[in-house]
């Protein structure tokens, strides 16, 4: 596999230098990864179109507002590029490239970027089973400020928190592995005080375009919503947060507190809900747009407590034009009291909302997590994560890191991996990747597929609010 790596980095590198030098002897059209664009072309994928004798298209317009960017090389390499812009602050490639010889110093930069892109690629590892490292799910606190019924935190923080340099390091070294999604959670991040730090950080490798962690394709946080205030919202925007989940698992003041573990019934309850369906409007005004998905809600079922819950869960959605993802009730941990009796199906949960409003399947996205189905009547879109009745094991690309460095590459597992003695007394970048690409190498978990087997239950797993869901 490494071989044939080598010869395909080898091959488009090659491609690149030719086309650098507006070579136009032969034809090749490769795609060689995503870039870090700016908000206008965002996640757009890269495709080099090696095509001697087609001309490019002089517009403006044909390169600035489509997602799928197409590079033709010309007899001459300064007609290459058109209007191109990425990543704002690379001091080489921010200035809109215009037709004609000037354009040429820039086509050096690209070639020089892609190829170490390629070389990035090469080291990505894939697992017993195939499966690549693709998203990363990083832990900042094991604190909660409720007790869902389902996560069971232990309101303790863990002894020793990673710091902030810690952290960045090791989604560094993750990103350098292959991974392109990163999503932040807790216990409940917003408790975190490094958060931001931790974001603003993020944001200034993302656009350096130098380094792997600009290959993240997104950054996303799960909360619960509950700290998310108008000026918090606008903040975790501005420091580069492009998705965010809240949690809402009902829409009865009473399902509400019985679901969150609140004391104090329907009162307590009601003031949760309020704040939840505030913190919504708040991620809404600061620009993450639902219709984009930047804005989603989990909602885990349980039967028997909050399964009356799933219509008026679906009509809120709708009316807000807000994706509801429908969780089954997982036996994540050893505290949670889990019971199979309580998990309601995902085909259960479409049968119930297709009855009610006709569904039309739209399908999971290769390491996804959810299955997603559209309304009929075009008022938005559902999903259902069913690692129980339907597991997603075969292509799980994901891999946890809890607050305090423990790696855990199942969130059904029972131990980690310490990473703490390549962090400190001081970080070790090359060391750290080469245990991360060696130990996600190793990996062979699929504990939804084998749930069945007695082997699943021998060990005490660890508990969600400290793997970070």
């Amino acid at each position: 596999m490494e071989r044939e790596r080598v010869a395909e980095r080898n091959q488009l590198g090659g491609a690149l230098r030719s086309l650098n030098r507006g070579n136009t002897s032969h034809s090749q059209e490769v795609t060689l990864g995503r870039l870090p664009f700016d908000d206008q072309l965002e996640g757009g994928l890269l495709h080099v179109q090696h095509a001697g004798g087609d001309r490019f298209p002089s517009s403006d317009a044909a390169i600035t507002h489509i997602h799928h960017v197409h590079l033709t090389s010309t007899c001459e390499v300064g007609e290459l590029i058109s209007h191109w812009r990425v990543a704002p602050s690379s001091e080489d490639m921010t200035q809109h490239t215009t037709v004609g010889g000037k354009a040429c110093h820039r086509v050096t930069t690209l070639v020089n970027w892609m190829e170490r892109l390629l070389d990035s690629q090469a080291s990505e590892p894939r697992d017993q089973w195939r499966r690549p490292l693709e998203t990363l799910r990083l832990s900042l606190t094991a604190r909660c400020n409720l007790a869902c019924s389902y996560c069971q935190p232990a309101h303790q923080e863990v002894r020793q928190l990673l710091t902030l340099e810690q952290q960045l390091a090791l989604i560094e070294a993750c990103c350098h592995l292959g991974v392109r999604s990163l999503r932040l959670t807790g216990g409940e991040p917003l408790l975190s005080d490094q958060l931001e730090p931790l974001l603003q950080s993020i944001q200034k490798r993302r656009r350096a375009c130098n380094g792997p962690v600009a290959l993240l394709k997104e950054v996303a946080l799960t909360s619960n919503g509950l700290l998310l205030d108008h000026a918090k919202a606008q903040r975790l925007r501005a420091a580069g947060l492009d998705r965010l989940t809240l949690s809402l698992d009902g829409l009865d003041a009473a399902v509400v507190a019985d679901m969150a573990g609140l004391q104090g019934g329907s009162t307590a309850g009601h003031r949760t809900l309020t704040t939840l369906i505030d913190a919504i409007g708040y991620a809404r005004e600061a620009g993450f747009d639902p219709s984009a998905g930047a804005l989603k809600l989990n909602s885990v079922i349980q039967r028997g407590r909050n399964d009356h819950q799933v219509l008026p869960l679906a009509a809120f959605g709708r009316a807000q034009g807000i994706e509801c993802r429908f969780i089954e009730f997982m036996d994540v941990g050893s505290s949670n009291s889990w019971s199979l009796d309580q998990v309601i199906p995902a085909a259960e949960l479409i049968e119930m909302i297709d009855a009610e409003w006709p569904l039309v399947p739209i399908g999971r996205s290769s390491g996804g997590t959810a299955n997603r189905w559209r309304y009929r009547d075009g008022r938005g879109v559902i999903s259902v994560i069913a690692s129980v009745s339907e597991p997603f094991c075969s292509d799980c690309n994901r891999a946890r890191i809890t607050a305090d460095g423990q790696l855990y590459t199942c969130l059904f597992a029972s131990t980690g991996l310490n990473l703490r003695p390549w962090l400190e007394p001081e970080i070790q970048p090359e060391q750290l990747i080469r245990l991360l690409q060696a130990h996600w190498a190793k990996r062979h978990d699929r504990y939804s597929e084998e749930r069945h087997l007695s082997i699943t239950k021998e060990a005490k797993r660890a508990d969600m609010a400290y793997l970070g869901g």
